[in-house]
């Protein structure tokens, strides 16, 4: 199941002579080694990262194996496991971004020609978003509204010493 033969040949020759590859060359090699298991399955478990890991660590220990200060660490292959299975993941994520904003809509625009999977494509909306309505919702008097608001905007301008927490403006905006 690991690749040895689509090893370049740099890292193979320091794994023969139980020396430890570089950073880079242990990503290229774990590259190699996850793109064969997700050709052969696409699902690829901890657990089967972890018996890949094994199986490399026992084949070239000197060079694979988690050593500090000359002494192994744990069994000696969770840091292969971890970069394996980080490999994993970053392979499955998809290319497109799971957050996209929507274009901007003008009146003309019309949405039911739209299907709806489009319509509902995940948006960024992170925080208030839509602080300066056109229309006040139904039975919201303008006058108050237009209070509170001016109320909030002269709270952010000016800074005490002693934040106190208005209930009372808070209902209202709520």
């Amino acid at each position: 199941m690991i690749p040895w033969d689509k090893f370049p040949e740099e890292p193979i020759q320091l794994l023969e002579r139980g020396k430890r590859p570089s950073p880079r060359m242990r990503r290229e090699m774990v590259r190699i080694v996850v793109h064969e298991m997700m050709c052969k399955n696409s699902c690829i478990s901890e657990r089967t990262s972890t018996e890949v890991a094994k199986k490399m660590v026992a084949k070239y220990p000197k060079s694979l194996q988690d050593i500090i200060e000359g002494e192994v660490v744990g069994p000696g292959y969770p840091s292969l496991v971890k970069q394996l299975q980080y490999r994993v993941e970053n392979v499955k994520r998809s290319a497109t971004p799971k957050i996209r904003k929507r274009k901007h809509r003008t009146d003309e625009s019309d949405t039911d020609g739209v299907p709806p999977e489009k319509r509902a494509a995940i948006q960024d909306t992170y925080g208030c978003f839509n602080w300066d309505l056109k229309f006040l919702p139904l039975g919201e008097p303008a006058r108050e509204e237009r209070k509170t608001k001016d109320d909030v905007s002269a709270n952010q301008c000016r800074f005490t010493g002693d934040q106190t927490f208005n209930e009372s403006n808070f209902l209202h905006t709520a």
